[in-house]
Formats: C-alpha cells, sequence, structure tokens
C-alpha cells in the first residue's frame, strides 16, 4: 500500500472547506450565541444583585438580603413591643426570637 503525501494544495482546500464550514455554523447559530451572552450578562448582573448588602443607618450592621435588612429596622423602633418569656424574664424585639428562644 502507498501512501500519498498531502500536498500544500490539498491542505489549502481542506482549510477552505473548514473555513466555509464553520461560517456556515456562525451564520447558523450566530443569534443563539447573542442569546446565550445576553442570558450570561443577565445572570452576572443578578450575582451581582444578590452579593449587595443593605447597612443600617442606626447601628451599622450589613445584612445580605432586603428581607432581613427590613426585619432588623423593626427593632430600632421606639414603641416596639416586647415580648418576655416566662420561664427566665428575657425580653426579645420579635415574637418569632422569643418563639425560638422557649423552643430550644
Amino acid at each position: 500500500m502507498k501512501m500519498t503525501s498531502k500536498t500544500q494544495k490539498d491542505f489549502q482546500t481542506e482549510n477552505s472547506k473548514l473555513k466555509e464550514e464553520l461560517c456556515l455554523f456562525k451564520g447558523k447559530y450566530s443569534d443563539l450565541s447573542e442569546k446565550y451572552e445576553n442570558l450570561q450578562k443577565e445572570f452576572d448582573l443578578e450575582r451581582t444583585k444578590r452579593k449587595q448588602t443593605f447597612r443600617c443607618d442606626k447601628c451599622e450592621l450589613n445584612f445580605g438580603s432586603l428581607s432581613a435588612y427590613k426585619k432588623h429596622k423593626q427593632t430600632h423602633k421606639e414603641n416596639n413591643e416586647k415580648f418576655q418569656c416566662n420561664y427566665c424574664e428575657r425580653e426579645f424585639d420579635e415574637e418569632w426570637k422569643l418563639k425560638a428562644h422557649t423552643n430550644i
């Protein structure tokens, strides 16, 4: 069996065929890659938003979520009702904290 070596022309022909296939591929899927890039940007933006911290202006504590920050802000209300433990007389700013304390 005789092996034939490829000439430079053969390589150029193969190369041009590959380039044509690549162009067809890019043309066919360019809208998908653009959609992917847009989704990636949205994901990165959402991830950045999630990393945002909320700082209490009264005690300077930081919170990783808006809901935790809002819950904390209620502890600074002047007329905030106190919830007292019937067993040890400890006071809590929020009822859920008293319930968690008594369930221990």
